[in-house]
Order: C-alpha cells, then sequence, then structure tokens
C-alpha cells in the first residue's frame, strides 16, 4: 500500500437561465452542447440513442480551452459517464483522467417566471499527488467557468446563436 492520501474538494454555483427546465436540459448532452458552446469537442464513445443518456460515455479534450488554470502538466483528455439521468430536473456526471476525478451534477429548478436555476454542484477528489495539487486552481477558476457556460448558455436560449467565447470571458469577468 503507498502512503498517498486523497485531497478533496466540494464546490457549488447557482446559475440563472433564462428559459424554463424543458428547454435547458436537452442541451446538457455532449452532442447537443455543438449548438451553445463555441470551444466544444468531444467523442461519443457510448449512447443508444446518440444524445445524453444514463450510462452515456464521452471523451473530452480541449487544446487552448480558455481558462484560468495552467493544465500544461496534465492529461490531455478526459472520460465522461452519466450517471444519473431525470429529464428536466437533473442530470449527474463523472468525469476521471489519471490524476483526478470530478462528479458533477446540474439540478434544475423552474423559477415559475420562465427562468430556470441550475444549481451545480462538483466534488474533485486526487487520484495522484499532482492531482490534489491540481485542485485548488480548480476550485479557484470554478466560479469563472461556470459564469462562461451561464452566459453561453443564455446568449443562445435568447438568440438561438453561439456566444462568442471572447464575449463569454468578458461576461464571466465581471461576476
Amino acid at each position: 500500500m503507498s502512503n498517498f492520501k486523497s485531497k478533496s474538494i466540494k464546490l457549488s454555483y447557482l446559475q440563472k437561465i433564462q428559459a424554463s427546465a424543458e428547454r435547458v436540459f436537452p442541451l446538457l448532452c455532449p452532442t447537443r452542447e455543438y449548438e451553445w458552446i463555441e470551444t466544444w469537442n468531444c467523442d461519443l464513445i457510448h449512447s443508444n440513442s446518440g444524445i445524453a443518456e444514463k450510462n452515456c460515455v464521452f471523451r473530452t479534450g480541449f487544446f487552448g480551452e480558455p481558462s484560468k488554470i495552467d493544465l500544461s502538466d496534465e492529461p490531455t483528455s478526459d472520460v465522461w459517464v452519466v450517471t444519473h439521468y431525470e429529464p428536466n430536473k437533473k442530470i449527474e456526471f463523472v468525469r476521471m483522467n489519471s490524476i483526478r476525478v470530478s462528479c458533477i451534477s446540474f439540478t434544475l429548478v423552474e423559477n415559475g417566471d420562465g427562468t430556470t436555476h441550475s444549481l451545480v454542484d462538483q466534488l474533485l477528489i486526487g487520484l495522484t499527488e499532482q492531482g490534489n495539487r491540481s485542485l485548488g486552481a480548480i476550485a479557484e477558476s470554478f466560479p469563472f467557468e461556470f459564469a462562461m457556460g451561464e452566459a453561453m448558455l443564455n446568449h443562445y436560449l435568447i438568440t438561438g446563436n453561439i456566444l462568442p467565447i471572447k464575449a463569454a470571458i468578458e461576461i464571466a469577468s465581471k461576476k
């Protein structure tokens, strides 16, 4: 047995989305994210329907992804598994690479005024010393990353167009 001791961090972010959960939920999908995230890139590995569903598996690798953290010494791809799928209410993912695991959930709550709150919860778990060291930088960048996602999703839902990444960065920087 090794003496390695895993570290973990739990994070939360509340997004206010300008649409009903019925419109928002289908967009939280590896194939549908191409519609609203300019830099999105994934390989769908397993899905019976071709979209998000329980046990859907996909791989991401974001070369040159706008981020406030330096990922230059990290693995180049992550594998994601949809572990919970409750249409218009909740979707959960486990995202993993060789140094870290992330458990991410999006819980949608209708506000009764045509908007939806999306509560994003993320548990980060280091699998190696390098993974442990990465947790702080990811936690620091977490609000910015999800503010960008909120801006991109709202822009798409309102206009039907992708928000350029530079505009999303500018909006998220003001939060």
